[in-house]
């Protein structure tokens, strides 16, 4: 996409927060809820419409079909924090993505933000250095890692300096520095997540909101320690993001957590194939997310090993009749990481 229709399409998606934010069924289900599920297929008719009334002067950059066909790139956009649309923040709100384009709006006055906050400094300082070392007889290796850097290569350089065993030894109870990579890149999934309501005891399952998220979830990397029932996925960014949602790194999770038969499950026809759930009652694995960053500046990587995924059992009539299981979303104390490792990158 150019550069002139990125500037259009940004033009477009302006305006249709424009629109929602009139719109007297949002209005109404912040008010009386705290939240608005966004069904794509249901509302960009609409909003259409109202593009073609308000704004008249609009060119075909904003035709239907143009629109249906880049408004998963529009929407899977926000995947930080900062990125949050002028108007949301302007009346605190956020958005989480639900799949397939759909999202939820919800009001952060009555759900706390599931994003990260790494403040840098704060990180920089008092964490644990792993002692990389290069294996021998590579020279022309690291080479192409510098001049071919992206964020492939960036996992791949930790996988070659050693970084994954150290890291793999610290949370592992054999101590081993074993593994090997599990399954990645994109698939589509089905599955529930919850919101717990501000001012709730972090103990009570009252009042938690459940939602289901049906899309394509991608996972950078995945590691296998040896002899252990650990698993750990991983997201990997060039910069350090201190405010990234928190679904980059919970979502993925799923492909490695158990679930009953889902009711719903249909079979449609995506460009990317639909993963099957797994169908057992528990997740007996211990999941547990790193987010690996480079800091440029100081040529380093940042490893934020967070806490082993807790699940949560609960009904959600729309997946099963049986419980499923699924995380938390906004539950601060598994976005606060629970190690945090640096890793010395001059060498390339």
């Amino acid at each position: 996409m150019s550069k002139y229709e990125v500037q259009r399409q940004i033009s477009w998606t302006e305006s249709f927060w424009e629109w929602l934010l009139l719109q007297n069924d949002f209005k109404g289900a912040i008010k009386s809820h705290g939240y608005y599920r966004f069904h794509k297929d249901v509302l960009i008719d609409q909003y259409y419409k109202w593009l073609e009334r308000e704004r008249p002067q609009t060119d075909s950059i904003h035709s239907i079909s143009t629109i249906k066909k880049t408004w998963p790139a529009a929407s899977f956009g926000i995947e930080r924090l900062s990125q949050t649309p002028k108007i949301l923040n302007n009346n605190e709100l956020y958005v989480v993505r639900a799949g397939g384009g759909n999202f939820v709006v919800f009001d952060m006055r009555d759900f706390l933000p599931p994003y990260l906050s790494l403040d840098w400094t704060e990180y920089s300082r008092a964490i644990e250095e792993l002692p990389v070392r290069l294996p021998r007889g590579y020279q022309r290796l690291a080479i192409q890692f510098r001049t071919q850097w992206n964020e492939h290569t960036f996992i791949k350089a930790l996988h070659f300096c050693g970084a994954f065993s150290l890291l793999v030894e610290r949370l592992s109870r054999n101590h081993t520095t074993k593994y090997v990579t599990g399954p990645t890149g994109p698939i589509m999934l089905r599955f529930p997540f919850w919101m717990r309501r501000n001012g709730v005891n972090s103990d009570s399952t009252h009042r938690l909101v459940p939602f289901v998220h049906d899309g394509v979830v991608d996972l950078d990397e995945c590691l296998y320690p040896k002899d252990t029932n650990a698993i750990i996925p991983i997201e990997a960014k060039l910069q350090h993001f201190p405010d990234l949602a928190w679904h980059k790194l919970t979502f993925p999770c799923y492909r490695f957590i158990g679930q009953p038969h889902f009711d719903s499950d249909e079979e449609e026809s995506w460009r990317v194939p639909r993963a099957p759930a797994l169908r057992s009652n528990d997740c007996k694995s211990q999941i547990a997310p790193v987010y690996c960053t480079y800091h440029a500046p100081t040529r380093q990587a940042i490893l934020h090993l967070f806490p082993r995924v807790q699940l949560y059992s609960g009904k959600v009539p729309s997946l099963s009749t049986q419980k499923v299981h699924g995380v938390i979303l906004n539950e601060k104390k598994q976005m606060l990481p629970a190690q945090t490792f640096r890793v010395d990158m001059s060498w390339i």
